[in-house]
Formats: C-alpha cells, structure tokens, sequence
C-alpha cells in the first residue's frame, strides 16, 4: 500500500509574523490596512508550505481582489474568490498578455484559496519516497520514440516541439490538449515505453535548459512557470538558476 504524508502547513504564528511585514504592490496603504485580516485568513486557506509559498498566495490574493473588487465591492472578499471568477480574471491576464507562467502560478495559487475556502484539502498529500511532479523522457527514451517507422502526425507533433528552441510554454500545454491516449499509449509501447502526458512537458523543459540559460531568461523567453523550474530542479538538482529568481 501506498503511503501518503500532508504537505508541511506554515503555522498561524507563522503566518501572522509574515503579515506583520507583508506590503502588496497591487494595493494602496489604507486599503491594505482594511483588507488585511480577510486576506489572512483566506491565504490560511490555501495551506502554505513555506514563507516564500505564503508570499506568492498573498500576492495572487490581492492583485485578484484589485480586479474583482470595483466590480463587485468588499463586503464579502472571501466569496469573490469562487472558480468562475478566477477563470474570468485569467482571461483578463491573458488578454493583457500576462506571462503564460505568471498565468498558471495565480491559477493554482487562488484554486487553493478557493478549494481551502470550500473546506476542502487545498493541496494533495504527496505519496512518500515519490517525486511530486512527473520525471521527464530520457534522452535516450527520447530516441526510441525517434526511432518508430511512420509515426502518427500526433507523436510528430510532440517530437517537433523538443527540436524547435522557440517552442513557448502555451504550444505544449496545446499539443496536449485532446491527445488520443490509447492511440499514445500504443507507439509509446513500441519504443517499450508507457504514455504520460504529464511527463511531456517536463521533457520539453528540460531540453530547453542549458548551461548559457538561466530559469529567469526562460520564463521571459518560453513561458517557464515556476513549476516548471520545480519540475527541473527535482530531476536536474544541479542547474543553471533557481526559482527564486521569478517573482511572477
């Protein structure tokens, strides 16, 4: 059987002494003093792991609330936080051309308040002696897919992206969008391997890193998330920056 661990939860002290500090940039001052032990509690939500975790929450926490409070006022912040609203502020971003990585880190980051807020866990348990996110495709399972006579224009596709250096973040996440698994998982089994989409992008992240490019220069250029640098530096622990270099 299978064990689990909870993620590790920052404490309410500890919360508390990184909102004694904490200084948005989305907010004024006097709104911020108002605002303060709502947003507290509604990152609480979102179950923390780290102070650096807290500061990306609270951070995703007020520029929503920037936009969605004109609209809809500040009586009840908490129940602004819901999965239609989030997904119209993603939208907004988007169309403002907001980073793809920026994107999905405010993404995860406001589905944990929302899910927190709900009453339900906000992160998964993480399985013990297990990587949390997905490993990528070797390079040298890379080339027994290579190696499949007439490969379908799907596994093409896939393939294409590792070679093309100016593939962006959003042209994977869209090449795997409504992919035909059992037709996958059929040419994966012929190079002897096992089809998982979630370790496809991981894959493509790490043929992107090199020794001349650094995690900040590759969320600019590539839409890296700050996932997508976790992802690398589980599996590549020696690499050329750190996550701590984006502040999205």
């Amino acid at each position: 059987m299978t064990k689990t661990s909870a993620p590790k939860i920052l404490s309410d002290a500890d919360v508390d002494a990184k909102m004694s500090t904490y200084v948005p940039a989305s907010l004024p001052a006097e709104t911020w003093e108002a605002w303060e032990d709502e947003v507290a509690d509604m990152a609480r939500a979102a179950e923390p792991s780290s102070f650096q975790d807290l500061t990306y929450v609270l951070g995703s926490i007020c520029a929503f609330l920037a936009w969605s409070t004109p609209t809809h006022g500040d009586d009840d912040l908490a129940a602004q936080v819901t999965p239609d609203q989030i997904t119209r502020y993603l939208a907004v971003l988007e169309q403002g051309g907001t980073a793809t990585g920026t994107r999905e880190n405010r993404r995860s980051q406001l589905f944990r308040v929302q899910r927190g807020l709900a009453g339900r866990p906000a992160r998964k348990a993480i399985a013990r002696g297990r990587s949390p996110f997905a490993p990528p495709y070797s390079p040298a399972e890379v080339a027994a897919l290579r190696a499949i006579d007439a490969p379908s224009v799907t596994l093409a596709k896939l393939l294409a992206l590792l070679d093309d250096d100016s593939t962006a973040a959003e042209s994977v996440v869209a090449a795997l969008e409504g992919i035909a698994t059992e037709a996958m998982c059929r040419e994966f089994a012929t190079a002897g391997l096992k089809f998982d989409r979630r370790r496809w992008r991981p894959t493509w992240a790490s043929r992107l890193v090199r020794n001349d490019l650094d995690f900040a220069t590759l969320a600019r250029s590539h839409g890296f998330s700050r996932n997508d640098c976790e992802r690398y530096l589980q599996h590549h622990p020696a690499a050329p920056g750190t996550i701590d270099q984006l502040r999205g």
